[in-house]
């Protein structure tokens, strides 16, 4: 059975919220709007009848708080920044928002836009798994058992794995003599380790690296333990130091997790067999037609 520890992860105004069994879907749960509080400022106009919301701006998303958005009032008229507020903005980068400043009655003053940029790496927090019996048996860890990942704007975030390593050889005594003990998917989301532990050591600790990308491409590196504690009468796995450890770059076999997905061929469609044009209908000679019977000639008189 696999557990996996550190379900639940807090950061800051985000909560990871991990379902027990660990098969959650990479996503980071953000907060799905973002308050802009309003303050006022003097009309910089000599004379000016309306309210005047400030130009079109770029806001990072990492930022712990977002600035105020500063309004001027009408020339003459005192500007209460109690009575007024701005409309919320969704925690999405990228694509430019129409954010309002209405007073306390609702009715809308001024507008402006609000783009929000994207340019920090996902923060991800590493999990612990332990696999037991030590049966020889391979376990599949996904990537999101490995870590929890949160991204300052967008939800959906791409996770692979890039490395892995034992602290135990591959084939060594008293351990079963299974190979390999370390397997990776095709798709580089998905990692086969083997519960197994030498018999004469103190339990196996698998490390496995991740890569998690957001769709801006800023990327963060960590990685988590998979631990085959070496029996259960107190004896915990610990880490002697690595033994060996495979990198996920193609040159040792197997799939290249370098962050690109990678190219499909399109499918062929299916190959039309020729369209044979149906025998033409044998040509039918007519009958020969009869020639008419002569008209015998009657015989003048001589």
């Amino acid at each position: 059975m696999t557990q996996c520890k550190n379900l639940q992860t807090p950061l800051g105004s985000v909560l990871l919220l991990w379902l027990a069994g660990c098969g959650s879907t990479l996503v980071a749960v953000t907060d799905q709007a973002a308050s802009i509080d309003v303050e006022c400022a003097a009309s910089a106009l000599p004379k000016s009848a309306v309210w005047t919301c400030p130009a079109p701006q770029q806001l990072a998303c990492a930022q712990d708080s977002l600035p105020p958005l500063i309004v001027q009032s009408p020339t003459g008229q005192v500007c209460d920044a109690t009575g007024l507020h701005a409309s919320d903005l969704v925690a999405s980068s990228g694509q430019a928002q129409l954010v309002s400043v209405s007073d306390a009655s609702g009715a809308v003053l001024c507008s402006t836009q609000i783009t929000l940029t994207d340019d920090a790496a996902p923060v991800l927090s590493s999990h612990t798994l332990q696999l037991w019996p030590p049966n020889h048996k391979l376990h599949d860890i996904a990537v999101e058992d490995c870590v929890s990942a949160v991204d300052a704007c967008d939800g959906a975030l791409q996770g692979e794995f890039i490395w892995a390593s034992s602290d135990e050889p591959v084939d060594d005594i008293g351990d079963g003599h299974h190979s390999p003990d370390i397997l990776l998917a095709d798709d580089c989301r998905r990692v086969s380790v083997r519960s197994e532990r030498q018999g004469p050591k103190n339990g196996r600790v698998y490390k496995l690296g991740v890569r998690v990308v957001d769709r801006h491409g800023n990327a963060s590196e960590g990685e988590c333990q998979v631990i085959v504690d070496h029996d259960q009468r107190g004896v915990i796995g610990s880490d002697s130091g690595e033994a060996y450890r495979i990198t996920f770059d193609g040159k040792q076999a197997g799939p290249s997790c370098d962050g690109v997905p990678p190219v499909v061929p399109p499918a062929r469609p299916p190959v039309e067999p020729p369209i044979v044009p149906p025998p033409a209908p044998p040509v039918t000679e007519p009958p020969p037609v009869a020639p008419p019977p002569a008209t015998p000639i009657p015989n003048e008189p001589v």
